[in-house]
């Protein structure tokens, strides 16, 4: 995946991806916190994964991260 992108559409939650062909394994993470989004980040890392795409958004009232990491 080379990009993410997510947005409310009325009440529902949308996630679009632009893809490529890949060689390599990737990662998606949706929905959750920043204490708990560094701590996926921390344990992706430490297996060879690296921080392709990150997005920030508001939904139902609260932040949510959303990131899609690449081995390599």
């Amino acid at each position: 995946m080379l990009d993410l992108e997510i947005y409310q559409s009325g009440s529902e939650t949308r996630y679009i991806g632009i893809w490529s062909p890949q060689t390599a394994e990737q990662k998606i993470l949706t929905d959750v916190s920043w204490s708990d989004f560094r701590s996926k980040w921390e344990e992706f890392a430490d297996d060879g994964f690296r921080l392709m795409d990150i997005e920030v958004y508001r939904r139902n009232g609260t932040y949510n991260n959303a990131g899609v990491w690449q081995e390599g």
